[in-house]
């Protein structure tokens, strides 16, 4: 079903996905890679707030 700005959940959950990929696939961060520790925990925050958002639009239910 389409919410009244025309996209399901499944394809938030989809473009969630998408988005999250790339951010961690670009080279650029928030905070460079190159700084011991500090580096990954952006990416990790993105993560996982991704697979959450992603995960609440598949479950969510259908209008």
């Amino acid at each position: 079903m389409e919410n009244k700005n025309g996209l399901s959940n499944r394809a938030k959950g989809i473009i969630t996905l998408v988005i999250v990929a790339l951010y961690l696939l670009f080279p650029a961060d928030v905070i460079p890679d190159a700084v011991a520790g500090l580096g990954q925990i952006d990416d990790a925050i993105v993560f996982a707030v991704g697979v959450i958002t992603m995960l609440a639009r598949l479950r969510a239910p259908k209008e």
